[in-house]
Parts: C-alpha cells; structure tokens; sequence
C-alpha cells in the first residue's frame, strides 16, 4: 500500500504548477508528503476539510473541494474516503 501511494504523489508532483502534496488520516496524522507540504500541514489540511465536510453535508462519495488562495499559490483539500490530500500549486 505504502508504495502505491508514493506512485500516486509523485504523479501528483509531476502535474502542472505543482509545489508539494499531502496526505493525512482525518485525525491529522500525516501519512506521506512531497515537495513544499510539510509534517506541520497535516493537521490544518485535515481540520478544514472536516469542517467543510460540516458545511456541506452528503455522502463520502460527494466531499467537497477546498480552495485556500494567496497571491502567489493555491492549496486544494479534498477528503476522500479515511483520507485527506492537500495539493500545493503555484498560480499561473
């Protein structure tokens, strides 16, 4: 498993403007991480997608997409199943 999920962040690092990914259980422990994302996201990352999750109810299937913006880059939270991904971007 481990190592289908280091493929699985490394093709992620390989998209697009693409600084660093995350991922995490949904109590914030850190599973994997690559590139700018550090230990200390994880906690954050999971926190605000537990709290969208409160704002728009519906099934796992239907989690929502989280945006936080600054000037220069994007971070995108999305829960999934037991796990949460943020995903670093540098705007275009």
């Amino acid at each position: 498993m481990e190592k289908n999920l280091a493929l699985q962040l490394e093709d992620i690092m390989n998209e697009s403007n693409v600084t660093g990914v995350i991922c995490c259980d949904l109590n914030g422990l850190m599973l994997a991480v690559r590139g700018v994302a550090t230990s200390e996201h994880a906690g954050a990352v999971s926190s605000i997608a537990s709290q969208a999750s409160k704002l728009f109810p519906a099934n796992s299937e239907d989690s929502p997409i989280i945006c936080l913006e600054s000037d220069k880059s994007n971070l995108l939270i999305r829960k999934q199943d037991k796990v949460v991904v943020g995903i670093f971007k540098n705007k275009i």
